[in-house]
């Protein structure tokens, strides 16, 4: 299982000159399904902005889409409704640590990303949704809470699991 501590990938999101090159660096190693985080440093200190998860077949565009809406792009700042939703994560993270003076610009982010492709799960559920879980946990052992950019811990959601082991038990499936 992942660690929020070990990520596959860190992406200074100042090496980019633009969120297209990271959309082509990501189609590049093909990933597809990936829990990704948000880092911002202000004053020698990174706070945890933002977990979130991806899975599908539209390689990268999530993360393209949402670093787009990170302010400091000038002109290639993205427009639109896709991935603005970073915007309510940049606002509600400046709110929380107004006190520090923190205002967000692309070139203080990193991009944080795990590759969930090859994970599996002992429940029926994505390996991916239960890998963005761990790593809700383990930000709540480190930092006591959930990100400020994030509306809702998933380990709230839909918790009734049923386990594979249990259900081959109960359960012969045909193998031909």
């Amino acid at each position: 299982m992942i660690e929020l501590s070990h990520p596959n990938y860190k992406i200074n999101l100042a090496t980019l000159p633009k969120p297209s090159v990271l959309l082509s660096n990501l189609k590049r190693l093909k990933l597809q399904n990936y829990c990704y985080a948000f880092w911002v440093k202000h004053n020698n200190t990174n706070i945890l902005m933002n977990i979130g998860m991806s899975e599908g077949n539209r390689v990268g565009d999530r993360l393209y889409r949402k670093v787009g809406n990170v302010p400091g792009w000038g002109q290639y700042q993205l427009t639109g409704v896709f991935g603005s939703d970073m915007k309510i994560v940049v606002e509600a993270v400046e709110t929380k640590f107004n006190g520090m003076g923190l205002k967000i610009h692309k070139d203080d982010v990193c991009l944080h990303i795990w590759d969930t492709g090859n994970l599996t799960s002992p429940t029926f559920k994505s390996p991916t949704v239960e890998a963005e879980k761990k790593l809700f946990r383990d930000c709540k052992e480190k930092f006591g809470c959930i990100p400020s950019g994030n509306i809702q811990d998933p380990n709230d959601r839909n918790k009734a699991q049923i386990d594979k082991s249990h259900f081959n038990m109960l359960f012969e499936m045909d193998k031909g």
